[in-house]
Formats: C-alpha cells, sequence, structure tokens
C-alpha cells in the first residue's frame, strides 16, 4: 500500500476503523453528521424511537419441577436466565467495564474519550485488524434492539445519537441489566446467567472472579471465545479482561497474578428435555398451554410444579424395561409391541408416572394419555360393582351357557366352564364373559354405561352388548380413574399432573383446586370394599393367580380385547392405582399366548413387587357391618372347604340353601332344547 502523510493516515485510519468497528474522530465525526444530517433524520428521534428498548421485558427459560421441587425440563428458544441488576455480581460489573465501556457511568451515550483512544490504539496497531472498537456499551443496546450490523457511517451516527435519547430514559443500571441479559453468548445462551449455567454448570452467584471474567470476554466475539471450543483463544482473552481490570484499578497485581493462574474447569450443562420423564413433560406442557391459552411456553419463565414422583417414575421405568428384556430374551415377546403406563396417587389423584411408550426417541406418541384401546375385561369391574351396589351379592349364582345377543352376537367363554353355575365372585375372578353379560343385561345396558360415567370414564361408550365386555374403546385415563375409585373407598379424586403454575415474578397462573374440591363420593365403602376382595380373588385363585404374592397388598383385573390385540392390567395397592397396557399401534392381531396376563401382568406386578417397600402390610380398611364367610364357588353354600367372601350382615347366607340364581333364558334360546 503506497505510503501516506501522517495527517492522511489518521484520516484513513479513522475511517477505516468507522467503517470496520465504527470508531469515529471528532473531525470526521462533525464531517459525516453534516454530509448526511438530512437523510438520517437525527432530529426526529424522540422517546418514541427508543420504546423497545424501554419496554424491554425479561426473558426466562420455563422450568417445570418433580413432586421434590426438582428440575426435570426446560423449554426455550435461547438458553435463558434472567438477572436483575442487584443480582449481577459486581466483579462482572468490574469485568465488562474495564473491557468494554471504562466511562459507562459517566458518559451521557457515547464516549468521545473511548473514540479517540480507540482511534489511536487502531493506528498503532500493526495488524490488519481493529484491536479496540468504540461503542459503549449503550451504543451497544441501541444496535442490537434497533439497527443492524452493517458497518456503515449512516449506522453509526444512528447509533450515537440513538444512545444519548436512551439515557435520558434509562438509569444507568437498568442499561447494565439488559446489556447483561440479552446478548447471545454463545452455545445457545443469552445473558450471563445462562451462559454460566452452559459452560460451568454453576448458577451465577457461585462463580468467582476468573470465571466471571471470562464470560465478560465473551462479548466481544463468543463465537472465537467460545470456551467449549477455542479454550486457549478464551483463556487470551479472560487474561485481557483481568489485565484491563488492572489498568482500571477493579485488581491489583497481586490479584491478578492469583485469578490469571486460577484453573477455568469447564462442565457443560444440557437440557434434560426429552430425557426425563419425557411423556408427562410433554402432558404437562400441552395441559399449561391449554389452560394459559398459549400457542407456546418458550422462553416465558413460567414455574410449572407437577405432580411427578421421579422414584416412582423410576420404577415404572425400570419395571417395563426389565420385563421386556427378560421375555425378549426367551421368546422376543415383546420386540413389536408397545407398552404404556400410568401411576397415580388415588387418594390425591396426582399422576405420578407415565410412560407412553418404548422408546421416546423413535416415537413421541403419548399412549398413555393420547390412545383410545379396548378395555376387555378390564372394564368388568364397572358392571360388577353396579350389580353389588344394587343387591346383589358374590355367591349369588349363575348358570354359565353360550349367549345369541341381538345382532347375533356371540360372546365367547372357556368351554370348560359352559353347563355350570357359578358364583359371581368365581365368574368375576375367572373373567367369565356370558356370566358378565348375563348381569349386564339383567340391570340394563344403559344403567351400565351411566354407572361407568360416574366413575370417571370420560370416553365414549357405544350403546351395545359388546360394551358391556369392553368393547367401546377406552384411555388409560379413563382406567385409572375408575379402579382409583374402588382404592379409594369409593372416592373419585379428578387426576392432576399439575399442582401450580407461576410466571417469572412468582404471581400465581393456575393452582389446582384441592383434594377436597376434586373428591367427589362415587361408590359406598362397603361395594367398593367388595370391589376390591373381589379383585384380591383375580391374584389368589383367578387369571392373576401366577403373581398370587401381590394379593398381600394389591389387587387388580387382567384384560384381553378381541384377538390379543390390546392386552391389560388395572389394579392398586393402598397408595397407587396403576394401569399398564401392551399392544401395537395398528390393532395388529397378536399371535401366541398374548394376553393380559401374560403381556401386561408382569410389568404391573414387577411395579408392584418393588413399590412395596412402601408398605408394612396391607391396611385394614374393612368397613362395618361387613363379614367374611367360606363359600363354595361354585354352588354359592357355606363350606368350610370355600373360599372367603364378603358381605353385608343382613343379607350373608345362614344356611346351605342356593342363593339367587341370575338368569336370562331368552337369550340363551338357540342354545337350550
Amino acid at each position: 500500500m503506497q505510503k501516506l502523510s501522517t495527517t492522511k493516515h489518521i484520516i484513513y485510519i479513522s475511517i477505516k476503523s468507522l467503517c470496520g468497528i465504527c470508531v469515529l474522530t471528532p473531525s470526521i465525526l462533525i464531517f459525516i453528521t453534516f454530509m448526511h444530517i438530512k437523510n438520517l433524520n437525527i432530529f426526529d428521534i424522540n422517546s418514541r424511537s427508543v420504546e423497545p428498548i424501554l419496554n424491554w421485558q425479561p426473558k426466562n427459560n420455563s422450568v417445570i419441577y418433580n413432586n421434590r421441587n426438582e428440575v426435570i425440563a426446560e423449554k426455550y428458544s435461547h438458553f435463558q436466565i434472567y438477572t436483575p441488576y442487584e443480582h449481577i455480581p459486581q466483579h462482572f460489573i468490574d469485568a465488562i467495564i474495564s473491557t468494554e465501556d471504562r466511562n459507562f457511568f459517566s458518559h451521557q451515550g457515547f464516549d468521545l474519550w473511548g473514540i479517540l483512544r480507540a482511534s489511536y490504539q487502531n493506528f498503532m496497531s500493526d495488524k490488519k485488524q481493529y484491536v479496540q472498537g468504540a461503542s459503549t456499551i449503550t451504543q451497544q443496546v441501541v444496535r442490537h434492539f434497533l439497527l443492524s450490523k452493517e458497518k456503515t457511517i449512516t449506522r453509526k451516527i444512528k447509533e450515537i445519537f440513538l444512545a444519548i435519547e436512551l439515557e435520558k430514559h434509562l438509569e444507568k443500571e437498568r442499561i447494565l441489566e439488559i446489556y447483561s441479559n440479552v446478548f447471545y453468548l454463545g452455545n445457545g445462551t443469552k445473558g450471563i446467567a445462562a451462559c454460566a449455567k452452559r459452560i460451568f454448570n454453576k448458577s451465577l452467584d457461585q462463580l468467582k472472579l476468573h470465571e466471571l471474567a471470562l464470560i465478560a470476554g465473551l462479548y466481544q466475539s463468543p463465537s472465537s471465545y467460545n470456551p467449549l471450543k477455542n479454550p486457549e483463544l478464551a483463556k487470551n482473552r479472560q487474561t485481557h479482561v483481568l489485565r484491563s481490570m488492572l489498568m482500571n484499578r477493579f485488581l491489583n497485581k497481586d490479584e491478578l497474578t492469583h485469578w490469571t493462574n486460577q484453573a477455568l474447569i469447564y462442565s457443560e450443562y444440557h437440557s434434560t428435555y426429552g430425557l426425563k420423564s419425557p411423556y408427562f413433560i410433554d402432558y404437562v406442557i400441552s395441559q399449561t398451554k391449554k389452560r394459559l391459552g398459549l400457542n407456546s411456553i418458550k422462553n416465558l419463565g413460567l414455574k410449572i410444579y407437577t405432580t411427578l414422583d421421579p422414584e416412582i417414575q423410576d420404577i415404572s421405568e425400570h419395571s417395563i424395561k426389565k420385563t421386556i428384556t427378560q421375555n425378549n430374551r426367551q421368546r422376543h415377546r415383546y420386540e413389536n409391541l408397545e407398552v404404556a403406563m400410568l401411576v397415580t396417587e388415588h387418594k390425591t389423584g396426582h399422576i405420578v408416572a407415565m410412560i407412553g411408550g418404548k422408546n421416546y426417541q423413535k416415537s413421541q406418541y403419548n399412549r398413555a394419555y393420547s390412545a383410545k384401546r379396548q378395555p376387555g375385561s378390564v372394564f368388568k369391574p364397572v358392571v360388577y360393582s353396579y350389580a353389588l351396589a344394587h343387591g346383589a351379592k358374590w355367591n349369588d349364582l349363575i348358570y354359565i351357557s353360550p349367549l345369541n345377543l341381538p345382532g347375533n352376537y356371540k360372546p365367547r367363554s372357556a368351554e370348560s366352564d359352559y353347563m355350570k353355575p357359578s358364583t359371581l365372585l368365581r365368574s368375576f375372578y375367572r373373567s367369565i364373559n356370558s356370566a358378565t353379560i348375563e348381569l349386564g343385561t339383567q340391570y340394563g345396558l344403559e344403567n351400565i354405561i351411566q354407572h361407568a360415567k360416574k366413575l370417571g370414564i370420560k370416553s365414549d361408550i357405544k350403546n351395545e352388548y359388546g360394551s358391556i365386555l369392553g368393547s367401546s374403546e377406552l384411555t388409560l385415563f379413563d382406567l385409572a380413574r375408575m379402579y382409583s375409585v374402588f382404592a379409594n373407598q369409593g372416592n373419585l379424586s379428578e387426576m392432576i399432573g399439575i399442582n401450580k403454575i407461576l410466571d417469572m415474578n412468582d404471581h400465581i397462573l393456575y393452582k389446582a383446586p384441592t383434594i377436597a374440591e376434586r373428591t367427589s363420593k362415587i361408590l359406598s365403602k362397603e361395594v367398593a370394599f367388595l370391589m376390591n376382595e373381589g379383585m384380591r380373588n383375580v391374584l389368589t385363585h383367578g387369571t392373576g393367580k401366577a403373581f398370587k404374592h401381590l394379593s398381600y397388598y394389591a389387587t387388580g383385573k387382567t384384560g384381553t380385547s378381541n384377538k390379543s390385540k390390546d392386552n391389560w392390567f388395572a389394579g392398586s395397592s393402598d397408595y397407587y392405582t396403576a394401569i399398564t397396557w401392551v399392544g401395537n399401534d395398528q390393532s395388529k392381531e397378536i399371535e401366541g399366548d398374548a394376553q393380559g396376563s401374560t403381556l401386561a401382568l408382569p410389568i404391573w406386578a414387577d411395579f408392584m413387587n418393588a413399590v412395596s417397600k412402601y408398605w408394612q402390610s396391607y391396611p385394614d380398611h374393612i368397613p362395618k357391618g361387613l363379614v367374611a364367610l367360606k363359600i363354595d364357588p361354585f354352588s354359592g353354600k357355606p363350606s368350610k372347604h370355600g373360599i372367603p367372601m364378603w358381605f353385608r350382615k343382613e343379607n350373608a347366607p345362614q344356611h346351605a340353601s342356593a342363593e339367587k340364581s341370575h338368569n336370562v333364558q331368552n337369550f340363551r334360546a338357540p342354545y337350550i332344547r
């Protein structure tokens, strides 16, 4: 390059600085202002020009907590943690002022001496780059909100005048607060607190001076000085910041040596979104958006406190993985099947665990919340609870035979049960279809459907006989509500996943109704107890007897839909109601010995075994006025070799005569000669 005179060189460097990093000497400033004043409309700048900055509202990650107030997920477009000025460490303020704007607290928007100093530093540098800028912190804020990043004289002059205007309306502390929170600092973060969390995995108040100096150094170029990618350059920049603090008398030489020699230990933080309880998190987000009328919860600073119990969630996930692994080693039974599980605390209605599928990374479809499946025999407690509530007894007899219902509907039962009498209890724990149909038709299909709605089933139930055997598709939520009524002494506590939602300033946006407000009486304690004892027999004598030991503290019911498309086990302990489903999304037939007792029950049983440490023994909730007698399950008569059945004292069998027989002869007409 041709050598220039000193004066021309100064002018050249000043203009070059202006175009590159916008440094202006006073003479050029006067000249350029005169040349551009008409085009810039400088005198039109007023408070409206800086309104976007005046109206700035802080942004925060929206954070989701479990029932122990531990963070389980965050939602954001950029990782942001708002820090008000009073919580910004003084060491950071000292560091950023030393490197970015040493006269920040004394100038009125732009720094004339800073411009001269930057011009001189750039002139003296023999590098083909700009070693020091001249934009004040206020100018940088203006540029961020109001101007493009183009390096032109026009933009620079407008930036200065807007900065002057901004300082008429905002205090220095507010400007520095905005500056500290809005700038991108690399690794997907905005602001100092988010940067501290991302690269050190610490809160801002945990950082030492040498760490704060490193963050202050990122403001010049977060990509160049990214410590996770360019640790040497980041260290050099941090050293420069510390030396600037020495020059500005924020450090002495001994302190400079001490902090320069402190090791920078990085521990990159990653959000747990999609890793911890992902199906539950998706459910909570959808419920939050629905309740607050939002399209997104990103960066709104919401604090969402949920009912999820991390230990119960872990046990649920482990039970599924363990059972699938063990069975796949033997017969590859679960390879092409999906799994869903929902666990609630039935006394409170709290959802404590939710698994919507085997692998969230492969499929985000939430089968625990969104899917509707045929419940099969897990619907039968609806029928039996209605009958018991309206005078039926467990030792009432039903004669088992084939049925032919209107519409040529022919429900099947095991051939070994046909042409035999059976008590209601035996019909229930062996899940005999024809007995359930008889009972349902005797008490009325419409009554059964209305009773199902009272028990908490919100999905539509078809007005057809197949619904009595569970042909109408339901959700896991429907079944969890229903089974919780039996476990909770006849009370239905409406299920919730969110306790409360707060905004960034801890104002309550939503608070769940109290347990009392959400709880209603559905069944008498006596009927609820009778149903629990009926489901206990499923484990001791019926379709779940492979896990008989669970009957000491849990009760439940198997269910298998037509062609084993959907396989269930639903039941409760004294504290938890757990619904388990195994099937496929295509609703295809599952071959082999697939049924609720072989696919869903092992998962449910492993879960109940694991959580049994929460109970010392099954609690005594026997309502007054109930008695237990040993009854022959076939004849319904008292027998010392029978099984325990519970009755109200006033209608307990006193002698060996047969009890009431439930017969609906017109449905058997095609079979009886």
